[in-house]
């Protein structure tokens, strides 16, 4: 604790990154201690004293204006509008110029950021009309969820402040002492509230507290009859003993046949959520208590962590989603305790006869780990985090597969920067382990320790843990993501000798060329439509999608430019051909559908095939002239269309519908093959004489 008693707000901190919304004021003090503070407050208006914190690495920039403040005074607020210079004031100054604009200019119409707003600073003027609008705002978007906000965000809140001040008497439904002094919940329009006091009246004053909520707020309120009120008196509660980690599942994945046999030889017990308290009551409780399900029951996944009590508590959402999503996003604002993502699409299902958890499992042995190997340390880096795995292929380049790693934790939302863990599994040895740590440095804070897991895995497999982008997908921006993506290339191995405006120039000594970075379709440099021919290897610009469709890889690269994904740069290795392996991974890879983009793009490969000659042995002798005339129109179309065969094993088949042959014979329909090998595209042919 710091005993300075004044001190000046000279920066700020954008707490939601680049967001709007509230700023954190940063201090520093009179002493020439060099050294950082914020303000801790006692009420919201008064300073109760400064505490010092390392200096923010990221959202926090300097203000034009400083502002003397002493403990005791009033307290420092901040807020950030957008395309504005940030909003510094004293409370009630700043309270004043809020509730000046909460209903114009950039506010108008955004009822969650108002009610955030209101509800921070207590604006109770306005609270009928901006809750109403937040409620109606919610309704849009699910009934559910709508139904969770007002019981979490207005009942409970409003509710409890009727019955005075947070006080030790008060306990949670499950009778620990929590954050919340009652606990709310909605079933066939009555409202059922648990304290834990034996205070007489409370029946009464809350009842009377939610008649005049049912006047206040009409719109909200109208479909709840009465409030019914349940009393739990708090138990003394035993001293943890050292037990499993104890895995909960929680909503659609529960429905999987678990095989209990082999995570308890893993040190993991898995129940059901309905089964929780009744393994409480015949064993230890948990160390670490995870509690897994699909982020689509994300709501049900945080109901039920205000369920489970005082334990040590992760979440851990298996999504089909690599990028943050609304779900996502409300997910880690309600979530109590530390969360953790998983890109793991197919565990999610209903499908019976296979175990639901394999595909966390090397993240369950890793937590498990660190419970029996650091049972002192909660096993996370940060409250949200991201856990991305990545196998190593036979003789596969470390580079490369540190670069891929890399690159999909980035577009999982990794904080480029922001603390992480690496473990590993397989028999690589402390050096590989190390090496990949030196790697991924330049990324990451990589956290280097001796907790990997030495499984007797086939081959090596690389686990990430690291902080994800918390609290709004506006904190991916596309600053963030280019930054990264000059990360990755240098890492890779390339130069970047210079960076103009939106242009990166990248070198390998060989090779010059220019790199932009976008994130959205429309800003794709434009192209000269003069120009006939593709590009691919001769392409002046190098386009990285940050936020790729694959669709948009294969319209442009059948143009002037080459385009890859941010994953794609794990293929550049410098001074090699490296476009074709990355177009063998957009075009040919064995899930891949045979759409029209895909056909146009096999159309030009053809083309570019036969230009350069790499035409292999075929059954028949066509007119390779002809066939790659029609292959470089522009609307090839019209001319070519995919075999039924389509894309497999890494080879499109492509039919023109009628060949001209060496003889001068027409004949038809004729099945080019196109296959692409490491320096290049070839084709072959074949004739369908029936």
């Amino acid at each position: 604790m710091s005993d300075i008693q004044e001190a000046r707000a000279i920066a700020a901190f954008r707490m939601m990154g680049p967001s709007e919304g509230f700023i954190q004021p940063v201090f520093a003090g009179d002493r020439g201690d060099n050294q950082t503070y914020i303000q801790i407050l006692k009420r919201a208006a008064t300073i109760e004293r400064f505490e010092t914190i390392v200096w923010p690495d990221r959202d926090c920039f300097m203000l034009e204006e400083e502002l003397a403040a002493s403990v005791g005074d009033e307290s420092v607020w901040g807020f950030q509008f957008d395309g504005e210079p940030p909003l510094i004031r004293r409370w009630s100054q700043f309270c004043q110029e809020m509730f000046e604009r909460i209903d114009a200019g950039q506010l108008a119409n955004k009822p969650l950021l108002q009610f955030d707003i209101v509800d921070t600073l207590d604006l109770t003027r306005l609270k009928p009309k901006v809750y109403t609008a937040a409620f109606n705002r919610y309704l849009n978007l699910s009934r559910v969820a709508a139904a969770s906000w007002r019981e979490r965000a207005i009942l409970e809140p409003m509710l409890e402040n009727a019955v005075g001040p947070k006080t030790p008497e008060f306990t949670s439904e499950i009778g620990s002492s929590s954050d919340m002094a009652l606990r709310v919940r909605v079933s066939d329009r009555q409202v059922h509230v648990t304290v834990g006091s034996e205070k007489a009246g409370i029946e009464d004053t809350l009842a009377r507290a939610f008649k005049t909520l049912k006047a206040d707020y009409p719109e909200i309120f109208a479909d709840l009859s009465e409030v019914i009120v349940s009393r739990h008196v708090r138990s003394e509660r035993p001293m943890p003993k050292r037990a499993p980690v104890l895995v909960v599942l929680v909503g659609r994945i529960a429905e999987g046949d678990v095989d209990h046999q082999r995570w308890s030889r893993d040190g993991i017990e898995v129940v059901a959520i309905d089964h929780f308290h009744p393994r409480l009551r015949t064993g230890p409780p948990p160390r670490l208590t995870v509690l897994v399900g699909a982020e689509a029951d994300w709501l049900d996944i945080v109901e039920s962590q205000q369920r489970l009590g005082e334990q040590d508590t992760i979440l851990i959402t298996m999504s089909a989603v690599v990028a943050a999503n609304m779900r996502d996003i409300e997910f880690q604002e309600r979530a109590d305790g530390p969360t953790i993502k998983f890109f793991a699409p197919y565990a999610t299902s209903r499908a019976s006869g296979r175990d639901p958890l394999t595909p966390i499992g090397p993240l369950l042995q890793t937590l498990s780990n660190e419970v029996a190997h650091h049972p002192s340390e909660f096993p996370v880096v940060a409250k949200h985090t991201v856990f991305i795995r990545e196998t190593m292929g036979s003789q596969q380049d470390v580079v490369e597969f540190c670069c891929r790693l890399g690159a999909r934790a980035l577009r999982s939302g990794a904080v480029l920067g922001g603390p992480g863990r690496i473990y590993s599994q397989g028999d690589e040895g402390d050096d590989l382990h190390a090496a990949w740590a030196r790697l991924l440095s330049p990324l990451f804070g990589i956290e280097y320790s001796d907790r990997g897991i030495r499984s007797t895995a086939r081959r090596s497999t690389l686990l990430l843990l690291v902080e994800r982008i918390s609290e709004g997908h506006r904190w991916q921006t596309h600053h963030m993501l280019r930054a990264g993506a000059t990360s990755l290339l240098k890492m890779r191995g390339w130069d970047v000798v210079r960076e103009d405006g939106e242009y990166l120039t990248i070198t390998d000594g060989q090779r010059e060329f220019q790199v932009m970075c976008i994130d959205g379709k429309g800003q794709s440099p434009e192209e000269d439509l003069a120009e006939k021919t593709p590009g691919l290897g001769r392409s002046r610009i190098l386009v990285i999608h940050l936020a790729p469709k694959r669709e948009q890889l294969l319209v442009g690269n059948s143009g002037q430019f080459f385009h890859i994904a941010l994953e794609d740069i794990a293929m550049m290795e410098p001074q090699t051909l490296w476009i074709w392996s990355v177009l063998e991974r957009q075009l040919l890879a064995s899930t891949r559908q045979p759409t029209l983009a895909a056909l146009r793009l096999s159309a030009g490969l053809i083309a570019e095939a036969i230009n350069l000659g790499r035409v292999q042995t075929s059954f028949v002798d066509v007119d390779w002239d002809e066939v790659a005339r029609l292959a470089a129109e522009k609307d090839c179309e019209r001319f070519l269309e995919f075999h039924p065969r389509g894309i497999e094993k890494r080879t499109a088949f492509v039919v023109v519908p009628k060949v001209t042959l060496a003889d001068g014979k027409s004949r038809g329909p004729a099945v080019i093959q196109l296959t692409l090998e490491p320096d290049g595209p070839s084709v072959s042919a074949a004739v369908d004489f029936n």
